[in-house]
């Protein structure tokens, strides 16, 4: 079974996508924050972690975390979700580090995408 950490600022976004990934079967946690995600990785391996790009009005705190997580030898997958115009220097920076899905996006169908192997 997939295990997968979001990592959002928007409660409603994680919760959403929290409950459609359990609902087709991925285990799913979430964090509203960086430092929480730090905290969680380490205590559980997640085969993906969903990370917004701007945290908290913080247009970098996600691409930190991303490389944060690199450095640190997280093997988990990235996969970038975010509000962000797709033509901005964020989802740039962000797309050359891991695959972006841009918001509005589906849960289910993004559940969909990581359980048919998209993101391998």
């Amino acid at each position: 079974m997939k295990k997968v950490l979001i990592v959002d600022d928007n409660l409603g976004t994680a919760l959403t996508t929290k409950i459609s990934f359990e609902r087709n079967g991925i285990i799913a946690d979430y964090c509203l924050d960086a430092k929480q995600a730090l905290s969680k990785v380490k205590e559980t391996n997640y085969d993906y972690i969903l990370i917004d790009i701007i945290i908290n009005g913080d247009k970098e705190n996600g691409i930190f975390l991303c490389k944060r997580l690199a450095k640190d030898g997280v093997k988990s997958k990235i996969i970038f979700i975010t509000g962000c115009n797709q033509d901005s220097l964020y989802a740039e920076e962000a797309n050359a580090l891991a695959p972006i899905v841009y918001k509005e996006f589906s849960p289910k169908q993004l559940a969909k995408e990581i359980l048919d192997g998209k993101y391998d």
